[in-house]
């Protein structure tokens, strides 16, 4: 009998250890996806701001730019992770998407410069 509550009480243990271990795994790679997607987020405000984005980035009709597991651009077929761009007066909002879900969203401003002629 104590043989039986030994066992039972170890089972329950490794039962909670490893669905903490799996928790962990699935936190670890969540903080991964979104610190690589803030840095493609800046990357692609940066080049936005210097107005060269469809240079670095092209996007599709739908203005989704599309990248890999690695996060290198890929098309769509292959994408895993999706950056959405909506563009407003002088303001770019990016918006990655992964497995559907919204992982991180930023909006950025860019101003044109004007060339004022003082004759």
């Amino acid at each position: 009998m104590e043989i039986i509550f030994s066992l039972l009480f170890f089972s329950v243990a490794g039962s909670i250890c490893v669905q903490l271990f799996i928790k962990s795994h699935i936190i670890s790679q969540e903080t991964k996806y979104l610190s690589n997607a803030n840095m493609m987020a800046n990357n692609i405000a940066e080049t936005y701001r210097a107005h060269t984005l469809t240079d670095h980035y092209p996007y599709d009709k739908d203005k989704n730019i599309y990248f890999d597991n690695n996060w290198i651009l890929t098309n769509s077929d292959n994408a895993v992770f999706v950056a959405h761009l909506t563009f407003s007066d002088n303001m770019l909002r990016i918006e990655f998407i992964h497995d559907g879900d919204s992982i991180l969203s930023l909006k950025v401003r860019a101003y044109n410069q004007r060339v004022v002629n003082r004759s």
